[in-house]
């Protein structure tokens, strides 16, 4: 989640994202 900190916001911000459930950790491996 550190390294990948930015993107993750990102998709967290995104109202329809599939991912805005999972953790920073999964996001990171996702993206």
């Amino acid at each position: 989640r550190i390294h990948c900190e930015p993107m993750d916001n990102q998709v967290l911000n995104l109202p329809e994202s599939p991912f805005s459930s999972l953790s920073g950790k999964e996001i990171s491996t996702v993206t």
